[in-house]
């Protein structure tokens, strides 16, 4: 399973244990999202957060400046 999980995260690099789950699912594997997490956390795997956090202070989206 970590290599599967390791495949899925190299295919897709911004996907987190939710999303790597439903990939597993959708390929025919039945397994918890708390033991994805878990392999994603022994392997050092890291989804990305910029979509789950937001535009940070300073960027272009977060001010409002860039826009016409």
């Amino acid at each position: 399973m970590p290599a599967h999980i390791r495949r899925i995260h190299q295919a897709n690099p911004g996907h987190g244990a939710r999303r790597i789950r439903q990939q597993t699912r959708r390929e025919g594997f039945t397994v918890a999202r708390c033991t994805v997490e878990r392999l994603m956390r022994q392997d050092g795997i890291k989804g990305d957060l910029g979509s789950v956090l937001g535009p940070c202070a300073g960027s272009v989206r977060a001010t409002g400046q860039g826009t016409s």
